[in-house]
């Protein structure tokens, strides 16, 4: 090669790794026409999902009320959608409190358990062992029967009456009285049938255990160990900071409840960030040891198929067990004047969803099940 085509060469390769960066000592700004964007984790895309379809239920007034959702310990979506109180143009926020139903019945066992572990109590007594006056018919009857829905004792909330007996003050024993004499409407143990009734006589048993008010053994033993600051049991004649007003649609009111009638089969309030300090206190021995919170996660008793869900398999204590998505989950929905709620734990993903709604009607179920399959569909 001659001198003339060596320097030609080399000249080339040097303008070669110039252009490549190779040989280059100042580094090359990215072409202002085309900017970098940085793309989005597999996390932010599913949140960014979730967060979408809840926004796009609130704009067709489909929902309204405040999300949280969890994984492994991590919170990857906190946050309140619509109003928590229409006429005073409030927002819902993650602190915004909601009334929460049926999901009161988990505190309610948890409070039985807690008794049990203390060795004042043990689930399989007998019911009248705990409760003053006890009707004969009631002898048969266990505090298991109570939490898992098959003592038999008639549900007071599906009475005729009860639209109007709602609206009135009760104590608890004046709840009991409303279904004390009637008859059971099945041999105790026999069979599942949702009765509310059964969680009235389990408040009373606690709070006769316990020398204590329902209120007040739950915030000493549940609330107050997990800071659970913005969760109480709720009345009508104390004012409860940031409570979300209850409504049945964007622009009416709910019908009104005297809290003291849902009492412990569903008189709590709480926030979302609150029921999640609940969630993750139900992987440890905090509250209650770990043969008690197997027991309480264990379906004691079959629920016949699509009574609550073609994917439940029975019923604990205050919990729904089921499997959705090959996973297993533990689950309870809750509805009041005025509210929705609902709670799932898959705790094998350790996965929680926590869904709360101050509008009535409003189908969580079919909310966190949406969530769910986006959260399985990408594992």
């Amino acid at each position: 090669m001659t001198q003339t085509r060596l320097s030609f060469f080399y000249v080339t390769l040097i303008i070669t790794l110039m252009v490549s960066g190779c040989v280059s000592q100042t580094p090359v700004s990215p072409s202002p026409t085309v900017p970098v964007i940085p793309t989005l984790s597999a996390e932010a895309q599913l949140v960014s999902q979730i967060d979408k379809g809840v926004t796009s239920l609130v704009e067709q007034d489909r929902f309204s009320g405040s999300v949280l959702v969890a994984r492994d310990g991590k919170v990857l979506l906190s946050k309140g959608y619509g109003m928590a109180n229409i006429e005073l143009g409030v927002p819902n926020t993650p602190q915004t409190k909601f009334r929460l139903a049926s999901i009161t019945k988990q505190f309610t066992a948890m409070a039985i358990l807690q008794l049990q572990q203390q060795g004042k109590l043990n689930v399989q007594d007998p019911i009248c062992q705990h409760i003053q006056d006890c009707p004969e018919a009631w002898q048969p009857i266990t505090i298991q029967h109570l939490l898992t829905h098959t003592s038999g004792i008639h549900d007071y909330t599906g009475d005729a009456d009860s639209l109007t007996a709602r609206k009135q003050t009760f104590t608890p024993a004046k709840i009991i009285a409303l279904f004390y004499d009637l008859p059971l409407d099945f041999t105790p143990g026999t069979t599942f049938s949702y009765s509310n009734s059964g969680y009235i006589v389990l408040g009373q048993i606690i709070e006769q255990v316990s020398g204590e008010s329902y209120a007040t053994f739950l915030q000493e033993n549940i609330f107050g160990p997990l800071q659970m600051l913005n969760t109480g049991y709720d009345n009508n004649r104390t004012v409860i900071m940031d409570r979300a007003s209850g409504y049945t649609s964007s622009t009416a009111n709910a019908d009104y409840v005297d809290m003291s009638y849902p009492y412990a089969a569903g008189g709590l309030y709480s926030t979302v960030e609150d029921l999640f300090k609940w969630d993750q206190a139900l992987y440890t021995d905090k509250l209650i040891l770990k043969p008690l919170r197997d027991e309480m996660f264990t379906p004691i008793v079959p629920i016949p198929k699509c009574i609550q869900s073609c994917y439940d398999i029975g019923y604990g204590y205050g919990w729904i067990i089921a499997n959705r998505f090959d996973q297993p989950l533990v689950w309870h929905n809750g509805s009041i004047e005025g509210f929705s709620t609902e709670i799932d734990r898959y705790p094998e993903a350790n996965v929680t969803i926590i869904i709360l709604s101050n509008r009535q009607n409003i189908n969580v179920s079919s909310i966190s099940s949406t969530i769910s399959q986006l959260i399985f569909a990408g594992k």
